[in-house]
């Protein structure tokens, strides 16, 4: 199943980053609860290209974009996802993990985070995306965008 946020069109993008902003404002928010932080991830990765790339952002200001892809490049850092994985490979294994726990399903979530994209190993992944760090520019640049004229 597709999360509404990850739908195409404005209100998808629109969902990812009203949910990214109140995550990463303060990732305390979420603490134990490793499905929202898989989400999370999933949408800072996610917006970091759609933000620089679709047509439809293409008013968003060039500084929100630069900061949406510093945090990208920040989240995967401070999680131990490789720096140079394909984006469709990290949004599609959060979404996956996220799903599976959701469903009550912990070691279908261990065996989606056990690609090589995620350099610390399934269970050290899980437990980050149970305990996001604060990561200042994934608050930075969410913000940015949720503030901009095109949110209102």
């Amino acid at each position: 199943m597709i999360p509404p946020w990850a739908a195409p069109g404005w209100q998808g993008d629109t969902i990812a980053i009203l949910h990214a902003q109140w995550v990463w404002a303060d990732p305390s928010r979420i603490r134990g609860l490793p499905a929202q932080g898989a989400r999370a991830v999933a949408e800072i990765d996610y917006l970091a290209g759609e933000l620089s790339s679709n047509p439809r952002w293409v008013a968003l200001s060039g500084l929100a974009k630069m900061k949406m892809l510093q945090a990208r490049a920040d989240v995967r850092a401070a999680l131990g996802i490789a720096p140079d994985a394909r984006s469709q490979a990290v949004v599609d294994a959060m979404l996956a993990t996220e799903a599976a726990l959701n469903a009550g399903e912990t070691q279908l979530a261990v065996t989606y985070l056990s690609s090589p994209v995620f350099t610390r190993g399934p269970d050290a992944t899980l437990g980050e995306l149970g305990a996001l760090p604060y990561v200042q520019s994934a608050n930075v640049a969410t913000a940015m965008v949720a503030d901009s004229p095109l949110m209102r």
